[in-house]
């Protein structure tokens, strides 16, 4: 069956019914589960040739990649392959549902220097009663440098020294509002350039580009039975969005959904960071620095 979509004139969203998804730790970091995966340093690319994947350690970003997928006009995705670390994710549920109770510093598109995320985020920790100790663990600083370093990479990628920052929750309390209606199916964004990574909770799935028809009126079309290709926990993902080049009559986004929660788990939740990229426009639309 096709389906059809669009047109990607503003933010719009497949109309498909989405897929159901799929004791207090300790704050001393395991650095074995910290190691960089085999073949750290390779590019590899998918059989469709729009995505382009790099194993590495967990806290590195190569600008390098990301400049490659910034100056190809056929590349729409980067994918950093992360080993996976079961402790900082045990640590962060933890910090969520136990230590705050269901609160979580909240960023919602907040534009700041790349240099200041983590002395950002800890100040707003302490300013919910984090405890210094807990402050001050090998496992929050793992978490926060990586924070920041996504941030040096996304600026580093642009020429910025500001990035856009949304760090947000989704648990059962909000996820009947808009998030029912927009994220959780498969859409668009209309950004230039966005780096998503999800610290708790399966990442985004997206729809690879040789399953897509992307049409001159901005409309796509896909079969709803395609192969849906996930991003997985703690991996991070730099995608481009339509307004990367807003002159392509067809578009150039990549086509995604975040999962829906599992509904056997009344304390399920996501953890999800964002990074924008800033731009300024000139006379031909965006451009990056």
């Amino acid at each position: 069956m096709l389906k059809t979509v669009g047109p990607w004139t503003s933010k719009a969203f497949v109309m498909a019914s989405p897929v159901d998804g799929v004791s207090s730790p300790s704050h001393s970091l395991n650095k074995d589960a910290c190691a960089a995966a085999p073949g750290g340093g390779c590019f590899s690319q998918h059989e469709d040739s729009y995505v382009l994947t790099k194993q590495c350690a967990f806290g590195e970003y190569d600008v390098s990649c990301g400049q490659r997928l910034v100056q190809s006009t056929q590349l729409n995705m980067l994918v950093f392959r992360r080993p996976h670390n079961p402790q900082l994710r045990d640590f962060l549920r933890h910090l969520f549902l136990d230590v705050l109770h269901g609160r979580f510093p909240f960023f919602c598109k907040r534009q700041m220097p790349a240099e200041q995320a983590a002395a950002g985020l800890r100040e707003e920790f302490a300013r919910l009663g984090v405890e210094h100790a807990t402050l001050h663990s090998e496992v929050m600083g793992m978490f926060l440098e990586d924070v920041q370093e996504a941030c040096r990479f996304m600026g580093g990628v642009t020429g910025s020294e500001h990035v856009v920052v949304s760090l947000n929750v989704v648990d059962k309390t909000n996820i009947e509002g808009p998030l029912h209606r927009g994220p959780l199916r498969f859409h668009i964004n209309y950004d230039t350039l966005r780096l998503s990574t999800t610290y708790v909770g399966p990442g985004i799935e997206y729809i690879p580009e040789h399953h897509l028809k992307r049409h001159t009126d901005g409309s796509i079309v896909f079969d709803r039975d395609a192969q849906i290709e996930c991003i997985h926990e703690q991996e991070a993902c730099v995608m481009k969005g339509n307004a990367f080049d807003p002159l392509s009559a067809e578009g150039v986004g990549v086509v995604h959904r975040y999962p829906r929660l599992r509904e056997d788990d009344p304390n399920d939740f996501q953890l999800v960071l964002k990074i924008d990229a800033v731009t300024k426009r000139n006379a031909n639309g965006f451009v990056m620095y």
